[in-house]
């Protein structure tokens, strides 16, 4: 991927925010979800929209074990453990 590319899609890239258990459910259920996997090392669980945003920019959509919700957009090769470094901070997960 060429250096201009990668800049324009780094503008589509978010950083997690809260949303509605409800939110959740919904996109999970709009299309068929992809790569719908556990979080690694934490209880949770995540998805990606299966349609992207920008290139290979996508939404992925997170819920903790305790029904908190989350969602944001980056490229869609994250792992498990990518996804979770990225909520980590925002929702007061405390790594060893």
């Amino acid at each position: 991927m060429s250096h201009l590319k990668t800049n324009v899609l780094a503008q589509y890239v978010t950083t997690p925010e809260a949303v509605t258990i409800d939110r959740y459910d919904e996109m999970l259920n709009v299309l068929p979800p992809e790569n719908w996997k556990r979080l690694g090392g934490f209880p949770g669980e995540y998805f990606q929209l299966c349609e992207y945003y920008a290139g290979n920019v996508t939404s992925y959509f997170v819920k903790l074990d305790d029904s908190r919700c989350f969602t944001f957009r980056d490229c869609a090769w994250l792992n498990p453990q990518q996804v979770l470094d990225k909520i980590a901070d925002v929702v007061g997960i405390v790594r060893g």
